[in-house]
């Protein structure tokens, strides 16, 4: 769930913005020198790429994780938990 959550923080980074959502902590925006304001108004900048391929690495490496849920639910739900995985992947 965390490394969906992530990849959709990152997919509608501007547009949450604009709606007075942050979904990146500001402890990580400072990281990479970049301001909510440089992501609202859609900035490119190393800073701005950087973070963006930080939190893209990040989601993957759960989502790839992820993958070993099924085997933790049973049965007939299984299968719903696989396609889950599969659509966030």
């Amino acid at each position: 769930m965390e490394a969906g959550q992530r990849l959709d923080f990152v997919n509608d980074l501007a547009e949450d913005l604009r709606e007075g959502r942050l979904g990146v902590p500001r402890e990580t925006l400072k990281r990479f020198s970049v301001s909510p304001e440089d992501l609202a108004a859609g900035r490119e900048s190393d800073g701005v790429r950087e973070l963006v391929e930080e939190q893209v690495r990040a989601a993957r490496v759960g989502l790839s994780a992820s993958r070993e849920l099924s085997a933790l639910v049973p049965g007939p739900r299984r299968a719903l938990v696989e396609a889950l995985v599969e659509i966030e992947c």
